[in-house]
């Protein structure tokens, strides 16, 4: 089985609430420096979310973990729903580093 890469949001790694992630990004898009997170082993800036569902289920998935993928848009299995990353962007260093 593979391995599910994981979300972790950078400065709130206890947002696991669909609906605090959503306003957290939300919060920080532009004109600001944009929600930064890990996904795997990646730095990823993301501008844009949505609450997908709260209906379907992904029993054998963790919170912060991508579910699916559909094209660049990435699904995230939230506490309380699903979330579709709409527009982020890979990074090619930590942000956090001078």
């Amino acid at each position: 089985m593979k391995k599910r890469q994981t979300l972790k949001i950078l400065h709130c790694p206890d947002l696991v609430d669909v609906w605090q992630i959503y306003d957290f990004v939300r919060a920080q898009t532009r004109p600001y420096p944009g929600a930064f997170a890990w996904i795997g082993d990646k730095w990823v800036r993301i501008w844009r979310c949505r609450v997908f569902d709260a209906r379907i289920c992904y029993d054998n998935a963790g919170y912060g973990d991508c579910v699916e993928r559909f094209g660049e848009r990435l699904l995230v299995k939230c506490c309380g729903g699903l979330l579709l990353l709409n527009d982020y962007e890979i990074l090619a260093r930590d942000p956090t580093v001078g």
